[in-house]
């Protein structure tokens, strides 16, 4: 049996790779998963993220959590890739659960204040956000670029610009942020400090 789980294991990595393997490999998938430990289902699911295939990656992770509930990796990647799939709820619940068994992981707090922004929470987003500045990542150019864009959408423009003048202090090169910050200066009517950016 092991030497066909081998070779279904590598059917279904051909058929991901060609662009056809989503149902396919669904079917596939169980007898994989049964021989398969958390860690190695944790790393299949990470795979399928890196890939952009998200919907494959909730089988192997939702197998990798109930085998390993205590893993706050399972539980970040598992978050992951609701988010890309814009399931934010389900995010923000797996995203806590990572933070609870282990509450110094940035990833799954950056995450989560994303989440958060993305379902109207902006509150819980800053705060999320304003943790990773305090206690992670003091130059992190995401974070400000992110609660720059929080802000934005909470319509609180002047704020948004400050977060971009942060994230500029780290790279003073980065076109996105100026784009962001060019057009929260349109919206402010500031035509000259927009089109300069």
């Amino acid at each position: 049996m092991r030497f066909l789980t081998y070779y279904q294991k590598l059917l279904c990595l051909a058929l991901v790779l060609a662009g056809v393997g989503g149902f396919v490999c669904l079917l596939i998938m169980p007898a994989c998963i049964a021989e398969e430990g958390a860690l190695g289902l944790l790393t299949r699911g990470q795979q399928f993220l890196l890939t952009g295939q998200p919907a494959l990656a909730l089988p192997c992770l939702d197998q990798a959590i109930r085998l390993a509930p205590g893993s706050p990796e399972a539980y970040a990647a598992r978050a992951r890739a609701w988010s890309t799939l814009s399931n934010f709820e389900q995010a923000i619940a797996d995203d806590t659960q990572a933070l609870k068994l282990c509450p110094d992981f940035y990833e799954a707090l950056f995450d989560r204040a994303f989440s958060h922004s993305k379902t109207g929470r902006y509150d819980s987003a800053i705060a999320d956000y304003q943790q990773c500045l305090r206690c992670f990542a003091p130059g992190a150019r995401d974070v400000y670029l992110n609660l720059g864009r929080t802000y934005h959408d909470m319509g609180d423009f002047r704020q948004a610009i400050a977060q971009y003048n942060k994230a500029l202090l780290i790279d003073d090169r980065d076109w996105l942020v100026y784009q962001e910050r060019g057009r929260d200066y349109l919206m402010l009517s500031q035509f000259e400090k927009a089109l300069a950016d």
